[in-house]
């Protein structure tokens, strides 16, 4: 009899327990004001997103990975992680068994293969690894248990109900990176609503599984942040004297003829009027010079990073050296 009660009290005291788990955020005022905003905003059903406001939940894994990205470690760390035999083995399958549509991609947005192929396996391996964090969880904490970045997860936020809306998703159900970021590229919610798009005429862009559609989405991103066809994205320098170190590990774009007069210098020969940023890299054993030009820029606006930027750039040159090779 003992042990029953003790049974009914745990059963109860469960219930309780999960009920307060499950609420805890919409008892939220903050959680409350952007329920209210979604429904005068977007014409939401109030009663629905209480339904999935109380099946989602803060993630602390979340919020420590937040705060030590990778892309913060040094240069020859983030080398070491993406500029590997794995990287560039599962590239070449990867681009050979999408040949086709990288050439599309090439001929309707100017981006090249290689660029678009290391994206991917920077992103996700080919997309082996899109993530296991519910979106909703992860977006939710980041929104209002982040408050450095609440602003910003907000709109995430708005834009994955607003995403999830527009593809019949049950949001409750899609997974992604623990900073809300979806599918083979991970594009972050707002940018796979303004960028993403399809092989398909007539159909809504699967990011998650049709490699084709993410190809053709990522081409389709960097064209419209401003790729220069035929273009370079960054060249190794030699440097001569100390002017240099009032550049700092980064510099704006500016003449190749003026970095000179700072003791910077292009491996290669380009035109002086072109302009380019200085960049310095910590390498495993001494700092990296480097020269980037405007196509680098492009690749950080998908990743404001130089480490992701120049790996993007490194595992793309290994991709083309060995894929025409073979």
């Amino acid at each position: 009899m003992f042990s029953r009660i003790i049974l009914i009290f745990l059963f109860f005291f469960g219930l309780i327990t999960i009920s307060a788990c499950t609420s805890q955020l919409t008892q939220r005022s903050d959680v409350q004001q952007f329920i209210h905003g979604m429904v005068d905003k977007h014409h939401f059903n109030e009663a629905s997103l209480e339904n999935t406001f109380s099946q989602t939940h803060k993630n602390k894994k979340v919020l420590k990975l937040m705060s030590k990205p990778s892309e913060k470690k040094p240069w020859y760390f983030y080398q070491k992680l993406f500029i590997s035999e794995k990287h560039l083995q599962n590239g070449l399958v990867f681009w050979k068994n999408n040949a086709k549509t990288l050439r599309q991609a090439e001929k309707q947005y100017g981006v090249p293969a290689s660029i678009i192929v290391a994206i991917i396996g920077i992103e996700t391996n080919y997309g082996d690894n899109q993530g296991n964090f519910q979106t909703m969880d992860a977006l939710s904490t980041l929104a209002f248990y982040y408050p450095s970045r609440s602003t910003y997860f907000k709109t995430e936020l708005e834009q994955f109900l607003l995403l999830s809306r527009d593809q019949s998703w049950d949001p409750i159900s899609i997974q992604g990176s623990y900073a809300g970021a979806l599918g083979y590229p991970q594009f972050m919610p707002s940018t796979y609503r303004k960028y993403a798009v399809s092989v398909a005429k007539n159909k809504k862009a699967n990011l998650f599984k049709n490699p084709r559609d993410a190809i053709i989405s990522v081409a389709n991103y960097l064209h419209k942040k401003g790729w220069h066809l035929h273009q370079p994205i960054a060249v190794q320098a030699q440097v001569k004297g100390k002017t240099y170190e009032s550049l700092g590990k980064k510099s704006p774009p500016q003449t190749l003829a003026a970095l000179s007069k700072q003791g910077v210098y292009a491996n290669k020969t380009y035109p002086g009027h072109m302009k380019a940023g200085f960049l310095s890299l910590e390498g495993r054993s001494d700092l990296e010079f480097w020269l980037i030009f405007h196509n680098f820029y492009v690749i950080m606006a998908y990743n404001n990073s130089s480490v992701y930027a120049m790996a993007v750039y490194q595992l793309s040159q290994q991709l083309v050296q060995n894929y025409y090779r073979g």
